[in-house]
């Protein structure tokens, strides 16, 4: 259980590095060309809140950590903050886009398919609601297409990485039986080599032979000559 516990956690630590590395397109795209997307927030604040929320998530990660392995409900909070970002941000043209696959990975890394597959539904909802209320300026064509290869993404990863969560899942499952088996078939080998010593010392001792003590000390005797 301490083990399975240490997994969670390294995990949710890899988690919240991926999410400061998905701050990086947005921030390159802030400094170089922000008039490019259409912004329904300024893009700093965007940024600033995105930002925020990751530092909160880092210092609060292991109770965090519990939570959503108790509460896994509590996941549907993030999916729906970071399609908040996506809309905020251009939608199909949104720099946070890997910022909102992250709670997809927690719930394929953490509740394998059923989890990547309800998270990633939950995430595609909130995406086209916010395609289909806030609208980029593209052209419709372009933008379907950038929406619909978004989506597809988005059900690839919550499936693919929840299909190889339970895989190793599996995996360890074999693994922590086959230890079990080992450490069994070990106790059972010492305690038939202590039958094994017992029975050879039952054997030579004069008390479980119908022999008297003398006759064995005389033919001791003629062994050592």
């Amino acid at each position: 259980m301490n083990e399975q516990h240490q997994h969670r956690k390294r995990i949710f630590q890899l988690l919240v590095i991926y999410r400061w590395a998905s701050l990086l397109p947005a921030l390159l795209l802030i400094l170089q060309a922000p008039s490019s997307i259409r912004w329904i927030v300024r893009p700093e604040i965007v940024f600033g809140i995105a930002a925020l929320s990751i530092g909160l998530i880092t210092v609060f990660s292991s109770p965090l950590n519990r939570i959503v392995h108790s509460y896994p409900w509590v996941l549907a909070v993030d999916l729906l903050f970071s399609a908040g970002l996506v809309v905020a941000s251009g939608t199909a043209q949104s720099p946070y886009f890997l910022y909102a696959l992250s709670p997809v990975l927690a719930g394929a890394f953490f509740f394998q398919v059923q989890g990547g597959m309800i998270a990633a539904g939950v995430l595609s909802l909130s995406y086209f609601i916010g395609a289909m209320f806030f609208p980029t300026s593209q052209e419709t064509a372009i933008f379907s297409t950038a929406l619909i290869t978004q989506l597809a993404g988005i059900w690839l990863i919550g499936v693919l990485f929840g299909y190889t969560s339970l895989l190793l899942k599996r995996l360890r499952a074999t693994s922590e039986s086959q230890k079990t088996l080992s450490e069994n078939l070990g106790r059972q080998n010492e305690e038939l080599e202590a039958a094994n010593r017992q029975l050879k010392f039952s054997m030579i001792s004069p008390s479980s032979c119908n022999l008297p003590p003398m006759w064995i000390q005389s033919n001791n005797a003629s062994w050592k000559r």
